[in-house]
């Protein structure tokens, strides 16, 4: 299930950047506003872009 879910929301993210509703550069906390990772360096500045990449390279 989890490779399914990666297709699935990475498909999506396309769907929503050709809409020009989202930006791969935005950042992640500007739609997830709690969203929280190890730091708060990490946390305040993760990019839409630097996430989708990190699910393909951990596959």
């Amino acid at each position: 299930m989890a490779s399914n879910t990666k297709v699935f929301t990475s498909t999506a993210i396309a769907i929503l950047v050709e809409q020009n509703k989202i930006k791969l550069d935005d950042k992640v906390r500007k739609f997830l506003p709690r969203f929280t990772l190890y730091d708060n360096y990490s946390s305040e500045n993760l990019t839409i872009r630097e996430l989708s990449f990190e699910f393909f390279l951990k596959g």
